[in-house]
């Protein structure tokens, strides 16, 4: 059974190794699978940062409220991204 927690919406950054990357919109649903949290959504930007940033590890979206999520693009489809998080989300971020 998957509980939605809350769903964030704005304008973000994608950095990649601490460094900014570019500008981005977002939409982040983060829910609860089996007590752990993840997230899963869509970003919109430039495509050529998408591209070049597809295959990185540690790329972080930083939300507009400052929280930060490590995430994967998992399907790039020009300007827009499906993410999903790779990591442990934060208490912030709920």
């Amino acid at each position: 059974v998957m509980q939605n927690l809350k769903t964030f919406t704005g304008k973000g950054l994608l950095l990649h190794k601490g460094q900014e990357c570019g500008p981005i919109d977002y939409t982040l649903n983060v829910f609860v699978v089996a007590n752990r949290k993840d997230g899963a959504g869509e970003i919109t930007g430039d495509s050529a940062l998408f591209e070049e940033l597809a295959d990185h590890p540690d790329v972080v979206l930083r939300l507009e409220g400052g929280q930060e999520v490590a995430i994967v693009m998992v399907n790039i489809e020009g300007d827009r991204a499906v993410i999903k998080t790779s990591g442990p989300i934060l208490p912030s971020v709920s």
